[in-house]
């Protein structure tokens, strides 16, 4: 009985030293691949673009590092309408920190916090107490037979977000 104490705690041991060492590694990998990372950023730009369904345009992207967690930076975020006639959104700086430790958990990117500074938002108000959000609401897929408002969809994307900053936005 002693001995199989002694071999499943020295087993626990090197489980744990092994693991600790292998996310050393990811991390330290990830730290190196940074700059490489930085300067792909029309890549980055056709992955939110298929992400979001519509086109995106990044000025200017970098990744910075915040403790073990990467951080996205993007500046002068565009997103455009289906035709890239008008821009639906326009933002200044949108910050994407990835939960790096979750991520390679679950094997699907994790955020941890999203930081939006600088956008501006018009908000109309339409027939029957209904508002639109020009931007937010044509991000997403609307029935034309829903009786609810533009607001609601705008609502269940903010709060989707766990960890969520908005700074300098201007409601027109």
């Amino acid at each position: 009985m002693k001995h199989l104490l002694f071999s499943l705690s020295r087993f626990v041991v090197v489980f744990l030293s092994s693991s600790l060492v292998f996310f050393a590694l990811v991390v330290l990998t990830a730290r190196l691949f940074t700059p490489f990372l930085s300067h792909h950023a029309q890549t980055i730009e056709r992955f939110t673009s298929d992400l979001l369904h519509k086109p995106v345009k990044i000025s200017q992207f970098r990744v910075t590092w915040q403790g073990l967690e990467p951080i996205l930076q993007g500046e002068h975020v565009t997103i455009w309408n289906d035709e890239r006639t008008q821009p639906l959104l326009q933002i200044k700086q949108l910050d994407i920190g990835i939960a790096l430790f979750k991520t390679l958990l679950t094997g699907r990117v994790q955020l941890e916090e999203v930081k939006v500074h600088g956008m501006d938002l018009l908000i109309r108000q339409i027939k029957n107490n209904q508002f639109t959000f020009n931007g937010l609401s044509t991000l997403f897929k609307q029935d034309p037979n829903d009786t609810g408002n533009g607001i609601k969809e705008a609502i269940e994307w903010l709060l989707a977000e766990q960890k969520l900053s908005l700074q300098a936005i201007n409601l027109i």
